[in-house]
């Protein structure tokens, strides 16, 4: 996106959760998409940091991992308390820090929570594991889950999508991910 587009989008998003809409932004930073058409000739992380600032002040959930962290610069370090505290520094409600097949670290208002991966013996692809965790994290959030219940049922179904090829799994590989849940 074009600096006035981008500016307009965050004004947008700013101007819904102003009216009770929860924004929910997840970094998936790609430098390439910062590229030389900005008028700054800076570094990607350069042209990039300001706008994740203002899109993370824009918004309610946050989705961050450690290596999006320690390019962009938006913390001191990349402790899980550090990172979480930054991210809700710059105005997020909720911070969820993802680290792969590590712990997934929350922070609310009100907690602060570890949530662990599943161990799995194989991992086939991980193609589309974050956007299964972010997607699986938001559902239970939205069925009125804790942090810590939505996280884990999101590491299920992360841990089912790196088992399979590709970022869409067979029907029959679909995990029950919330059990006890209408989605049961």
């Amino acid at each position: 996106m074009r600096e006035p587009d981008r500016a307009r989008l965050l004004y947008r998003l700013r101007e819904l959760r102003e009216n009770g809409v929860r924004i929910i932004f997840d970094c998936n930073f790609r430098p390439i998409l910062w590229g030389s058409h900005e008028k700054n000739e800076d570094s990607p992380e350069t042209n990039a940091l300001p706008w994740y600032e203002k899109a993370i002040a824009a918004s309610d959930i946050v989705f961050i991992s450690r290596d999006e962290i320690r390019v962009l610069g938006l913390a001191s370090g990349t402790e899980s308390r550090d990172v979480c505290t930054a991210v809700r520094n710059a105005g997020a409600t909720e911070a969820v820090l993802k680290d792969g097949g590590g712990y997934c670290h929350i922070a609310t208002a009100e907690n602060e929570v570890s949530v662990p991966a599943r161990r799995l013996e194989t991992v086939v692809d991980t193609t589309a594991a974050g956007d299964s965790f972010s997607a699986a994290y938001i559902l239970g959030r939205h069925l009125g889950l804790s942090p810590e219940a939505a996280a884990a049922g999101a590491h299920v179904l992360a841990a089912a999508v790196v088992s399979n090829r590709g970022a869409a799994i067979p029907a029959d590989a679909m995990p029950d991910v919330f059990p006890g849940t209408l989605l049961s």
